[in-house]
């Protein structure tokens, strides 16, 4: 029995179907043709149904070698097995055949550009514009071609061209303004987005577009008046009070922030992004409960959640509840052993808890994930020292000011080192150069080392190289 037809396929097209595979069963005979044959491999291709799609189209060329549709999907079924290559070969044959045929050619231009082919690519959208057929889709394609290569003022020109012929294509005046935020910032683009919605005031896909160029421009008022009117025309109100919630975050409006988020939740209560949000936005308002609450609940929806299990840590952590943060950030790092600021939290935790080992084993994975990072490698540094491991921490302090020499921060470290080693006077030297690239670098010193603080010659030093 033929499975239930796919969505978008007329009465007719699934009768046929039902009479091809009854004739397959030997329950039936009709006659098939070249159109007939295409619909059907059409319909199985549709459905990703490759074996069924192979076998139509394999009867189809035995019977009518020479149609240039059923070459057409040929190809697509090539090109659907990833054998882009063949694919275009049997296309061009298709077009050769039915050089009309602008599917086959779009298709042949598609696959190039998905090889890599780009000026090739262009090539056959060019001699598509010749055929002055389908212009409008041919412009767009060949904009996004040209977007790959870097030629955005070429890209420009084809999106231009279109908005001409179509002024309300949204993807195209999207693209356009992508294309002058690249040679221009996001000025252009927003006055484009701006025109457009005062021309389509009802599109709610056109004031969310209005919405992202706001946020690009940094115009958060804007970005968050064009969501949510975006949302109030029908986009989809969940995902546009996200987008509020994190542009309120970014302003540090942390309250109105909750707002929108939990006006999401009201809309999409398993949405597990806008959960972790919520949960991080309590974070900031040292609402630790419940941020703990909401990144449970996301949780209760994907329970290998790497957001919800590092939030509910770090928010132990803020509480210095270090046994609770490890267990959570343990969990976290086991399903993401790659994420080096993780192993960074895990290791400060370890360090409240006074668990000097263990924290300089975190912070060493820390920084073989990431060893270009400053803020890793003086953790790695500190723990070091902590361990009594001091000529480890001076080999490995020497070794990251030869690829950051003038890191004030860096400096400040290797100072505190040499001052704890009663080496006062080369300790000094690395303050001062500390100090010159930035006057506040004690701050990193008694920040690593507040003992310092009461030490008369550090505070000396302090006072000569700030002058």
């Amino acid at each position: 029995m033929m499975e239930e037809p796919l969505n978008g396929f007329d009465e007719e097209i699934t009768c046929l179907v039902e009479q091809w595979e009854a004739s397959r069963r030997g329950d039936g005979y009709g006659f098939f043709d070249a159109d007939d044959l295409e619909h059907i491999a059409e319909f199985y291709l549709a459905g990703r149904k490759m074996i069924s799609a192979s076998e139509a189209l394999e009867y189809g060329m035995a019977m009518f070698p020479y149609s240039a549709m059923l070459l057409y999907r040929q190809g697509q079924w090539l090109a659907m097995r990833g054998k882009l290559d063949e694919a275009i070969e049997i296309m061009k044959r298709a077009a050769v055949l039915e050089p009309a045929n602008h599917e086959a050619r779009m298709a042949i231009a598609g696959f190039l550009d998905d090889l890599g082919e780009h000026e090739d690519a262009l090539k056959e959208y060019e001699a598509l514009l010749e055929m002055g057929l389908q212009r409008e889709e041919i412009l767009l394609q060949k904009a996004y071609v040209h977007q790959a290569l870097d030629q955005d003022p070429e890209a420009i020109a084809c999106l231009e061209e279109l908005l001409v012929l179509s002024p309300g294509n949204l993807e195209a005046v999207h693209e356009l303004a992508q294309c002058y935020q690249v040679l221009d910032g996001p000025a252009r683009g927003v006055a484009l987005l701006k025109a457009y919605t005062d021309a389509y005031p009802e599109d709610r896909h056109g004031w969310f577009h209005l919405g992202m160029f706001n946020l690009m421009a940094e115009d958060y008022d804007g970005a968050v008046e064009a969501y949510e009117f975006a949302g109030y025309l029908g986009h989809d109100k969940s995902s546009c009070a996200f987008n509020v919630g994190n542009i309120r975050v970014l302003q540090e409006d942390y309250e109105s922030a909750v707002d929108a988020y939990e006006s999401g939740l009201l809309l999409e209560p398993d949405n597990v992004n806008i959960l972790c949000q919520l949960g991080a936005c309590f974070k900031l308002l040292e609402r630790h409960k419940d941020a703990r609450a909401a990144f449970k609940r996301a949780l209760g929806y994907d329970e290998k959640c790497v957001d919800a299990l590092s939030g509910i840590g770090l928010s132990y952590y803020h509480e210095d509840q270090y046994p609770s943060a490890i267990h959570y950030l343990q969990k976290a790092v086991r399903i993401e052993n790659d994420n080096d600021a993780m192993w960074l939290q895990l290791g400060h935790c370890y360090m409240g808890n006074e668990n000097f080992e263990s924290c300089e084993a975190a912070y060493k994975k820390a920084l073989d994930l990431v060893p270009e990072s400053v803020e890793n490698l003086m953790e790695y540094i500190y723990s070091l020292f902590l361990n009594d491991k001091i000529e480890e921490a001076f080999a490995k302090a020497e070794e990251g000011l030869g690829m950051h020499e003038n890191n004030a921060d860096l400096l400040a470290l290797m100072a505190g080192l040499l001052y704890e080693a009663k080496m006062p006077y080369q300790a000094d030297i690395y303050l001062q150069h500390a100090m010159a690239q930035d006057t506040e670098a004690e701050a990193t010193l008694f920040e690593y080392f507040y003992q310092l603080e009461e030490d008369a010659h550090v505070q000396q030093a302090v006072m000569k190289y700030r002058g």
